[in-house]
């Protein structure tokens, strides 16, 4: 019995001074909450309503954090229990984010596959929506250039 309670007093030693360790022991990771903006439209698609999702995010590379949380789309839990969905296609990636701190433009640079939507003009809006309200909850970006594979709206970029 004595040694079954010495064991058990090494063992609390030993790993209860890590459960007690501070957690800068571990490396601390600094997060930020923000929004990623769904899709939810009705029945018959007549209403479609932008749907912000919190998500908690590491603090440093937030802005780059946001898009890629937004080209993940949302979650099988979200998308069965608040019917959420996204219009922007599959196997997206992102190619570059760059923030012009003195203009408070983002200039975010998209794979070939965002082109892969099924057209039409209302698609277009709704990616181009998601992605900006998505961006645009930063206090420092006022502006939003979307680009794919370096070509941009003039050049034929998310239109009907």
């Amino acid at each position: 019995m004595k040694k079954i309670i010495f064991l058990g007093m090494i063992f609390l030693i030993i790993f209860g001074n890590l459960a007690l360790a501070d957690n800068s022991y571990f490396g601390k990771v600094s997060t930020a909450e923000i929004e990623i903006y769904f899709l939810r439209c009705d029945r018959y698609c007549k209403t479609i309503e932008l749907v912000p999702v919190k998500c908690i995010v590491p603090s440093e590379g937030v802005v780059q954090s946001a898009i890629e949380k937004l080209l993940e789309g949302p979650t099988e839990q979200e998308r069965k229990r608040l019917d959420l969905h996204t219009a922007i296609p599959k196997d997206v990636k992102l190619n570059q984010l760059r923030i012009d701190l003195t203009t408070g433009t983002v200039y975010v640079d998209f794979s070939k596959e965002l082109q892969n939507y099924r057209g039409g003009s209302l698609n277009s809006i709704c990616i181009r929506t998601q992605i900006e309200k998505t961006l645009k909850q930063f206090s420092a970006i006022k502006e939003v250039v979307i680009t794919v594979e370096g070509k941009g709206e003039s050049e034929g970029v998310l239109q009907p």
